[in-house]
Protein backbone atom coordinates (compact mmCIF):
# COMPACT_ATOMS: atom_id res chain seq x y z
CA UNK A 1 0.00 0.00 0.00
CA UNK A 2 2.76 2.44 0.96
CA UNK A 3 4.63 1.69 -2.25
CA UNK A 4 1.49 2.34 -4.33
CA UNK A 5 0.89 5.63 -2.52
CA UNK A 6 4.33 7.12 -3.18
CA UNK A 7 3.68 8.12 -6.83
CA UNK A 8 0.51 9.93 -5.69
CA UNK A 9 2.50 11.90 -3.13
CA UNK A 10 4.99 12.93 -5.81
CA UNK A 11 2.17 13.80 -8.23
CA UNK A 12 0.79 16.16 -5.60
CA UNK A 13 4.12 17.90 -5.03
CA UNK A 14 4.82 16.35 -1.63
CA UNK A 15 8.50 15.93 -0.77
CA UNK A 16 8.32 15.20 2.98
CA UNK A 17 5.71 13.41 5.06
CA UNK A 18 5.40 13.25 8.83
CA UNK A 19 4.55 9.59 9.39
CA UNK A 20 2.87 8.72 12.68
CA UNK A 21 3.20 4.95 12.81
CA UNK A 22 5.17 2.25 14.58
CA UNK A 23 8.22 0.08 14.06
CA UNK A 24 6.64 -2.06 11.32
CA UNK A 25 6.09 1.03 9.18
CA UNK A 26 9.65 2.16 9.84
CA UNK A 27 11.02 -1.21 8.71
CA UNK A 28 8.94 -1.10 5.51
CA UNK A 29 10.20 2.40 4.72
CA UNK A 30 13.77 1.28 5.35
CA UNK A 31 13.24 -1.58 2.90
CA UNK A 32 11.86 0.79 0.25
CA UNK A 33 14.87 3.05 0.72
CA UNK A 34 17.26 0.11 0.37
CA UNK A 35 15.54 -0.77 -2.92
CA UNK A 36 15.71 2.88 -4.11
CA UNK A 37 11.92 3.05 -4.18
CA UNK A 38 11.40 5.71 -1.51
CA UNK A 39 10.75 8.90 -3.44
CA UNK A 40 9.85 11.14 -0.48
CA UNK A 41 11.50 12.09 2.78
CA UNK A 42 9.94 10.69 5.95
CA UNK A 43 9.92 12.31 9.37
CA UNK A 44 8.88 9.52 11.76
CA UNK A 45 6.83 10.18 14.89
CA UNK A 46 6.72 6.93 16.83
CA UNK A 47 4.03 6.03 19.41
CA UNK A 48 5.07 6.80 22.97
CA UNK A 49 4.78 3.13 23.94
CA UNK A 50 7.92 2.50 21.89
CA UNK A 51 10.19 4.62 24.14
CA UNK A 52 11.63 1.61 26.05
CA UNK A 53 12.75 0.07 22.74
CA UNK A 54 14.48 3.32 21.82
CA UNK A 55 16.31 3.33 25.15
CA UNK A 56 17.60 -0.20 24.57
CA UNK A 57 18.41 0.49 20.91
CA UNK A 58 16.29 -2.51 19.87
CA UNK A 59 14.93 -0.40 17.01
CA UNK A 60 17.65 -0.35 14.41
CA UNK A 61 17.79 2.93 12.54
CA UNK A 62 20.36 5.56 11.71
CA UNK A 63 18.93 8.89 10.58
CA UNK A 64 19.67 9.93 7.01
CA UNK A 65 18.42 12.41 4.42
CA UNK A 66 15.35 10.29 3.60
CA UNK A 67 14.24 8.77 6.91
CA UNK A 68 14.58 10.39 10.31
CA UNK A 69 13.09 9.48 13.68
CA UNK A 70 12.13 12.94 14.83
CA UNK A 71 9.82 12.49 17.75
CA UNK A 72 7.20 10.73 19.82
CA UNK A 73 3.42 10.90 19.39
CA UNK A 74 1.04 10.97 22.36
CA UNK A 75 -2.75 10.74 22.16
CA UNK A 76 -4.22 13.01 24.84
CA UNK A 77 -7.87 12.45 23.91
CA UNK A 78 -10.26 11.01 21.33
CA UNK A 79 -12.26 12.66 18.56
CA UNK A 80 -15.02 15.19 18.10
CA UNK A 81 -17.31 12.90 16.10
CA UNK A 82 -17.32 10.19 18.78
CA UNK A 83 -17.64 12.80 21.56
CA UNK A 84 -14.47 11.46 23.18
CA UNK A 85 -12.42 14.66 22.80
CA UNK A 86 -11.55 15.81 26.34
CA UNK A 87 -13.56 18.94 27.13
CA UNK A 88 -13.60 21.57 29.88
CA UNK A 89 -17.41 21.70 29.53
CA UNK A 90 -19.70 18.86 28.53
CA UNK A 91 -20.79 18.24 24.97
CA UNK A 92 -23.87 20.12 23.82
CA UNK A 93 -27.00 18.07 24.44
CA UNK A 94 -25.04 15.44 26.37
CA UNK A 95 -24.70 16.75 29.93
CA UNK A 96 -22.07 14.99 31.98
CA UNK A 97 -20.08 13.83 28.96
CA UNK A 98 -16.73 15.63 29.07
CA UNK A 99 -15.00 13.21 26.75
CA UNK A 100 -11.99 11.15 27.74
CA UNK A 101 -8.32 11.64 28.44
CA UNK A 102 -6.41 8.85 26.70
CA UNK A 103 -3.43 9.17 29.03
CA UNK A 104 -3.02 10.44 32.59
CA UNK A 105 -1.33 13.77 33.20
CA UNK A 106 1.35 11.99 35.24
CA UNK A 107 2.21 9.58 32.44
CA UNK A 108 2.19 12.36 29.86
CA UNK A 109 4.70 14.38 31.88
CA UNK A 110 6.94 11.34 32.25
CA UNK A 111 6.80 10.52 28.53
CA UNK A 112 7.62 14.09 27.49
CA UNK A 113 10.62 14.25 29.81
CA UNK A 114 11.78 10.76 28.85
CA UNK A 115 11.62 11.63 25.14
CA UNK A 116 13.56 14.83 25.74
CA UNK A 117 16.42 12.88 27.33
CA UNK A 118 16.67 11.03 23.99
CA UNK A 119 16.57 14.33 22.10
CA UNK A 120 13.16 13.45 20.66
CA UNK A 121 10.47 16.04 20.09
CA UNK A 122 6.85 15.58 21.15
CA UNK A 123 3.61 15.71 19.17
CA UNK A 124 0.41 15.53 21.24
CA UNK A 125 -2.98 14.77 19.69
CA UNK A 126 -5.30 17.27 21.42
CA UNK A 127 -8.72 18.00 19.93
CA UNK A 128 -10.65 19.15 23.00
CA UNK A 129 -9.84 22.19 25.14
CA UNK A 130 -9.26 20.06 28.24
CA UNK A 131 -6.80 17.87 26.35
CA UNK A 132 -4.95 20.98 25.19
CA UNK A 133 -4.75 22.29 28.76
CA UNK A 134 -3.45 19.00 30.18
CA UNK A 135 -0.92 18.80 27.34
CA UNK A 136 0.34 22.33 27.97
CA UNK A 137 0.56 21.69 31.71
CA UNK A 138 2.61 18.58 31.00
CA UNK A 139 4.90 20.37 28.55
CA UNK A 140 5.49 23.21 31.02
CA UNK A 141 6.30 20.69 33.78
CA UNK A 142 8.67 18.70 31.57
CA UNK A 143 10.41 21.83 30.32
CA UNK A 144 10.98 23.03 33.88
CA UNK A 145 12.26 19.61 34.98
CA UNK A 146 14.55 19.38 31.98
CA UNK A 147 15.97 22.83 32.74
CA UNK A 148 16.71 21.70 36.31
CA UNK A 149 18.31 18.38 35.42
CA UNK A 150 20.09 19.55 32.26
CA UNK A 151 20.54 23.34 32.30
CA UNK A 152 22.03 23.35 28.78
CA UNK A 153 19.24 21.23 27.27
CA UNK A 154 17.50 24.00 25.37
CA UNK A 155 20.73 25.40 23.99
CA UNK A 156 22.00 22.17 22.44
CA UNK A 157 18.92 20.00 21.87
CA UNK A 158 16.70 20.88 18.95
CA UNK A 159 13.45 19.87 20.63
CA UNK A 160 10.01 20.80 19.33
CA UNK A 161 6.73 20.57 21.18
CA UNK A 162 3.57 20.53 19.08
CA UNK A 163 -0.14 20.11 19.60
CA UNK A 164 -1.82 18.18 16.82
CA UNK A 165 -5.22 19.44 15.65
CA UNK A 166 -5.87 22.07 18.40
CA UNK A 167 -9.50 22.16 17.27
CA UNK A 168 -10.80 23.89 20.40
CA UNK A 169 -8.62 25.64 22.95
CA UNK A 170 -9.26 28.23 25.66
CA UNK A 171 -8.01 31.76 25.03
CA UNK A 172 -5.66 31.65 28.02
CA UNK A 173 -4.12 28.44 26.71
CA UNK A 174 -3.46 30.01 23.31
CA UNK A 175 -1.38 32.59 25.17
CA UNK A 176 0.43 29.78 26.99
CA UNK A 177 1.21 28.07 23.68
CA UNK A 178 3.07 31.16 22.56
CA UNK A 179 4.91 31.52 25.87
CA UNK A 180 5.96 27.85 25.91
CA UNK A 181 6.96 27.88 22.25
CA UNK A 182 4.44 25.16 21.40
CA UNK A 183 3.65 24.67 17.71
CA UNK A 184 0.08 24.48 16.43
CA UNK A 185 0.13 21.54 14.00
CA UNK A 186 -3.17 22.10 12.20
CA UNK A 187 -5.08 20.26 9.49
CA UNK A 188 -7.33 22.85 7.79
CA UNK A 189 -9.48 20.27 6.05
CA UNK A 190 -10.87 19.26 9.45
CA UNK A 191 -12.26 22.77 9.82
CA UNK A 192 -14.43 22.46 6.72
CA UNK A 193 -15.38 18.78 7.05
CA UNK A 194 -16.23 18.95 10.77
CA UNK A 195 -18.20 22.20 10.63
CA UNK A 196 -21.63 20.60 11.16
CA UNK A 197 -20.65 18.34 14.05
CA UNK A 198 -18.65 21.17 15.64
CA UNK A 199 -21.79 23.30 15.74
CA UNK A 200 -23.89 20.36 16.97
CA UNK A 201 -21.56 19.11 19.72
CA UNK A 202 -19.93 22.37 20.82
CA UNK A 203 -22.85 24.77 20.46
CA UNK A 204 -21.71 28.38 20.70
CA UNK A 205 -18.20 27.22 21.55
CA UNK A 206 -17.75 26.43 17.86
CA UNK A 207 -17.26 30.16 17.28
CA UNK A 208 -13.83 29.77 18.89
CA UNK A 209 -12.87 26.53 17.11
CA UNK A 210 -10.16 26.07 14.49
CA UNK A 211 -8.85 29.53 15.36
CA UNK A 212 -6.04 29.64 12.82
CA UNK A 213 -5.85 33.38 12.25
CA UNK A 214 -5.94 34.04 15.98
CA UNK A 215 -3.00 31.66 16.39
CA UNK A 216 -1.12 33.43 13.63
CA UNK A 217 -1.84 36.85 15.14
CA UNK A 218 -0.55 35.62 18.51
CA UNK A 219 2.70 34.57 16.78
CA UNK A 220 2.18 30.91 17.63
CA UNK A 221 4.28 28.81 15.23
CA UNK A 222 1.93 27.12 12.74
CA UNK A 223 2.51 23.97 10.71
CA UNK A 224 -0.05 22.82 8.15
CA UNK A 225 -0.71 19.19 7.33
CA UNK A 226 -3.33 16.72 6.19
CA UNK A 227 -4.02 14.02 8.81
CA UNK A 228 -4.12 11.57 5.90
CA UNK A 229 -5.61 9.03 5.49
CA UNK A 230 -8.37 10.56 7.64
CA UNK A 231 -8.61 13.48 5.19
CA UNK A 232 -7.14 14.27 1.77
CA UNK A 233 -3.40 14.79 1.48
CA UNK A 234 -3.72 17.06 -1.59
CA UNK A 235 -1.85 20.25 -0.61
CA UNK A 236 -3.79 22.55 -2.94
CA UNK A 237 -7.12 21.43 -1.47
CA UNK A 238 -5.74 21.90 2.04
CA UNK A 239 -4.43 25.38 1.23
CA UNK A 240 -7.86 26.19 -0.18
CA UNK A 241 -9.50 25.03 3.06
CA UNK A 242 -7.08 27.14 5.11
CA UNK A 243 -7.62 30.32 3.12
CA UNK A 244 -11.23 30.07 1.92
CA UNK A 245 -12.62 27.97 4.82
CA UNK A 246 -14.69 25.62 2.72
CA UNK A 247 -14.34 22.34 0.86
CA UNK A 248 -13.58 22.94 -2.85
CA UNK A 249 -15.75 19.92 -3.70
CA UNK A 250 -18.78 21.19 -1.76
CA UNK A 251 -20.19 24.63 -2.64
CA UNK A 252 -21.10 26.09 0.75
CA UNK A 253 -20.49 29.50 2.30
CA UNK A 254 -17.12 29.84 4.05
CA UNK A 255 -17.23 28.66 7.66
CA UNK A 256 -15.90 31.14 10.24
CA UNK A 257 -14.08 33.08 7.50
CA UNK A 258 -12.65 35.47 10.09
CA UNK A 259 -10.27 32.64 11.01
CA UNK A 260 -9.00 32.12 7.46
CA UNK A 261 -5.27 32.43 6.85
CA UNK A 262 -3.80 34.53 4.08
CA UNK A 263 -2.37 32.55 1.18
CA UNK A 264 1.14 33.65 2.13
CA UNK A 265 0.71 32.58 5.76
CA UNK A 266 -0.84 29.24 4.79
CA UNK A 267 1.94 28.56 2.29
CA UNK A 268 4.56 29.43 4.91
CA UNK A 269 2.89 27.07 7.39
CA UNK A 270 2.88 24.27 4.84
CA UNK A 271 6.56 24.68 3.96
CA UNK A 272 8.85 26.40 6.43
CA UNK A 273 6.37 25.97 9.30
CA UNK A 274 6.17 22.22 8.77
CA UNK A 275 9.95 22.02 8.49
CA UNK A 276 10.28 23.93 11.78
CA UNK A 277 7.83 21.54 13.45
CA UNK A 278 10.18 18.72 12.49
CA UNK A 279 13.28 20.66 13.62
CA UNK A 280 14.41 20.57 9.99
CA UNK A 281 14.15 24.23 9.02
CA UNK A 282 17.89 24.45 8.34
CA UNK A 283 17.61 21.82 5.58
CA UNK A 284 14.01 22.02 4.35
CA UNK A 285 11.07 24.36 3.97
CA UNK A 286 12.57 26.93 1.62
CA UNK A 287 15.00 27.21 -1.25
CA UNK A 288 18.32 28.60 -0.11
CA UNK A 289 22.00 27.76 -0.22
CA UNK A 290 22.92 24.66 1.79
CA UNK A 291 19.41 23.18 1.92
CA UNK A 292 18.36 19.88 0.35
CA UNK A 293 16.83 21.34 -2.80
CA UNK A 294 13.26 20.05 -2.52
CA UNK A 295 10.67 21.99 -4.51
CA UNK A 296 7.41 21.87 -6.43
CA UNK A 297 6.63 23.68 -9.68
CA UNK A 298 3.00 24.76 -10.14
CA UNK A 299 1.21 25.71 -13.33
CA UNK A 300 0.32 29.11 -11.88
CA UNK A 301 1.79 31.36 -9.18
CA UNK A 302 -0.14 30.39 -6.06
CA UNK A 303 0.23 33.91 -4.67
CA UNK A 304 -1.36 35.44 -7.77
CA UNK A 305 -4.13 33.03 -8.78
CA UNK A 306 -7.59 33.99 -7.38
CA UNK A 307 -8.26 32.04 -4.19
CA UNK A 308 -11.45 30.46 -5.51
CA UNK A 309 -9.38 28.75 -8.21
CA UNK A 310 -6.50 27.70 -5.98
CA UNK A 311 -7.48 24.04 -5.79
CA UNK A 312 -7.61 23.88 -9.61
CA UNK A 313 -3.93 24.73 -9.90
CA UNK A 314 -1.73 21.85 -11.04
CA UNK A 315 1.64 20.39 -10.11
CA UNK A 316 3.97 20.52 -13.09
CA UNK A 317 7.01 19.00 -11.40
CA UNK A 318 8.17 17.68 -8.05
CA UNK A 319 11.86 17.98 -7.23
CA UNK A 320 13.62 16.01 -4.49
CA UNK A 321 17.22 16.84 -3.71
CA UNK A 322 17.55 18.71 -6.99
CA UNK A 323 16.27 15.74 -9.01
CA UNK A 324 12.92 15.71 -10.81
CA UNK A 325 10.87 12.79 -9.44
CA UNK A 326 7.59 13.76 -11.12
CA UNK A 327 6.71 15.71 -14.27
CA UNK A 328 9.11 18.13 -15.88
CA UNK A 329 10.34 21.56 -14.89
Amino acid sequence: MVERLLPELQRNGITTIHNIEGADSLHLLQQLQAENKLGVRVHMLLPHQILPALHTHSINHEDNDLIRIGGIKIFADGTLGSQTAAMLESFEGNPGNYGLLAISAEEMRAVIHDAATLDLSIAIHAIGDRAARVALNSIAYAQALLAQTDPTAHSHKNLRYRLEHVQLIADEDLTRMRRLGVIASIQPFHAVVDRDIAERYWGQRHRHAYAYRTMQQLCIPIALGSDAPVETFEPLSILYAATVRCDPAMPRPPWLPEQALSVADALRGYTLGAAYAGAEETSKGSLSSGKLGDAVVLREDILQVPQQYMSENAVQATILGGKIVYGQA
